[in-house]
């Protein structure tokens, strides 16, 4: 008896010291939290007139990546009650209105207002970047076949080139650091956002979907370009299952891609 306990002891033991944490969990933790809200808002938007998102919820698996749960059920209002301001109602409140399906008037912060200009603002300076690369890149292959006497104001051109690119670097990575704060500040105000309002072509859950993790699935910077963005849709006949690689998905964010593209990607089943 007394070995049997000693073996259990010491398994125990082993397998506290094989335990392992992923690495920055509690960052991924915060991020997936800013997710959650964002990505709840995007859907319940694009899909209004089909469906109702009842719950969204995120998990970080470890070396796999991100798998949100999006529970949808069918759209049957029956009665039109508008009510404002979603962060003012008390949580079991919420919960019997979205039993009902009673319609809630979305809020956004001033908080993602900023959010959004200062991702355009990114944009910008990317697209600026890309032409200053692209000229850089003419003038060297002028330069290799320059004779001497064009060859010294062609390297001028360059030096300023460079020095145009470096700044425009130097800005981008303080626009980083502003979004990281704002992000923190869109946690903190855990208020809905408002999104674009639902149109047609997002009445097929995959293509909303595959816009949604174009729109936001960058906000999961934590998650490794090697890991995946991965959703499963569950309806009351069967669920969807959407897979995206996180390449995939910045690539997206950053217009190197379409969300259609983005989607013809990613793996799509249902079961």
């Amino acid at each position: 008896m007394k070995k049997l306990l000693l073996l259990a002891v010491l398994s125990t033991v082993a397998w506290s010291a094989q335990a392992k944490e992923p690495e920055d969990l509690e960052q991924m933790k915060r991020e997936i939290k800013i997710a959650e809200d964002v990505i709840e808002a995007a859907l319940r938007a694009k899909l209004e007139d089909v469906f109702r998102v009842s719950d969204v919820e995120a998990n970080y698996l470890a070396n796999q990546g991100v798998l949100v749960n999006v529970t949808l059920s069918n759209r049957s209002v029956t009665r039109d009650i508008e009510i404002t301001g979603f962060d003012q109602i008390p949580t079991v409140v919420q919960n019997i209105l979205n039993k009902v399906q009673i319609e809630i008037e979305p809020y956004e912060p001033e908080e993602l207002s900023e959010l959004r200009e200062l991702r355009e603002e990114q944009r910008q300076i990317r697209n600026q970047q890309r032409n200053v690369r692209r000229d850089l890149r003419t003038k060297r292959s002028q330069l290799s076949r320059a004779d001497s006497g064009d060859a010294d104001e062609i390297e001028d051109e360059i030096s300023v080139l460079a020095d145009e690119l470096a700044n425009l670097e130097h800005d981008y990575a303080i626009l980083e650091t502003d979004i990281d704060h704002q992000y923190e500040r869109v946690r903190e105000a855990r208020r809905m956002p408002e999104v674009e309002p639902a149109s047609p072509e997002f009445t097929d859950v995959a293509d909303a979907i595959s816009r949604v993790a174009c729109d936001y699935g960058a906000t999961l910077r934590s998650l490794r370009n090697d890991e995946n963005l991965s959703f499963i849709v569950n309806e009351r006949r069967f669920d969807t299952i959407l897979v995206y690689r996180q390449r995939d998905v910045i690539d997206c964010q950053r217009e190197n891609i379409e969300p259609s593209q983005l989607r013809e990607r990613a793996f799509v089943y249902q079961h």
